[in-house]
């Protein structure tokens, strides 16, 4: 068993996925055989973990469920609190929101109850965007701004936490204090040179331009993501931009290009 999990995560390090989760799942039916429920736990973890980035989310669930009966059974501590959180996560990209809701308040009670500070910023800034996305932005704002005061208590930048909440100020319409937020969340993931991070930031800036009918710095922006889209090879991130560039030629009036980026 250990020496299968070992091979998966060698596979998993090498981006080797499909050979990854084999070994992966042959380490956890001989730990559960065995009933050795720790180490059962953290395979399990790690295949949720794949599947879940692979976008197979029932799969995902399953190892994450399997996991769960086996830590709630001990005694609460990060690892519950992780195991929680990542559900919340999965039920978050299948866009249930309120089912993700529901696993980040567990992840946050453990977190709170061991003590666990720097988990509880995260678990603040996830409770924050799930209530984004479901439109309750007095509760996002509250929970995303007591994230931001968490990381600051322990010296971390929060990045992502600053971008979530010009996402919301931009769901309000308020332009400026969105625009504050993302140009401050662009310089933290520059500084840390995420260039995911400054993907999402840069995107957001390019809404804001187009509202305000920004053309020159619209067309600024479109260039710079262009140089980053790419390379992240994000689809979701690609389809947001081509919406995005489409706009930019409708403020240009160029309707030809506006329709052959619509294709």
């Amino acid at each position: 068993a250990s020496t299968y999990n070992g091979l998966g995560m060698a596979f998993q390090n090498l981006g080797l996925i499909d050979s990854s989760i084999f070994y992966y799942e042959s380490a956890s039916y001989l730990y559960n055989s065995l009933n050795d429920s720790t180490n059962a736990y953290i395979v399990d973890t790690n295949l949720s973990g794949i599947y879940k980035n692979k976008g197979l989310y029932e799969k995902a669930l399953e190892y994450s469920f399997n996991a769960l009966t086996k830590l709630e059974r001990m005694k609460p501590g990060r690892a519950l609190a992780s195991c929680y959180n990542t559900i919340g996560a999965i039920y978050s990209n299948t866009s249930d929101f309120q089912k993700a809701l529901i696993y980040y308040r567990k992840s946050l009670n453990v977190r709170k109850l061991i003590g666990y500070q720097k988990g509880i910023g995260q678990s603040f800034n996830n409770m924050g965007e799930a209530h984004t996305n479901l439109a309750q932005y007095d509760s996002a704002l509250f929970y995303l701004n007591n994230s931001l005061k968490v990381k600051k208590g322990l010296g971390e930048k929060a990045p992502v936490v600053l971008n979530n909440l010009g996402e919301v100020q931009l769901k309000l319409n308020n332009l400026e204090e969105a625009e504050t937020n993302f140009r401050q969340s662009l310089q933290l993931q520059r500084e840390a040179n995420d260039q995911m991070g400054q993907l999402q930031a840069l995107l957001n800036m390019l809404k804001i331009k187009i509202l305000k009918n920004d053309l020159t710095q619209a067309e600024k922006l479109s260039k710079e993501i262009e140089g980053i889209v790419y390379k992240v090879g994000s689809l979701k991130y690609l389809k947001q931009f081509l919406e995005l560039k489409v706009k930019v030629f409708h403020l240009k009036k160029d309707y030809k290009n506006a329709f052959q980026s619509s294709q």
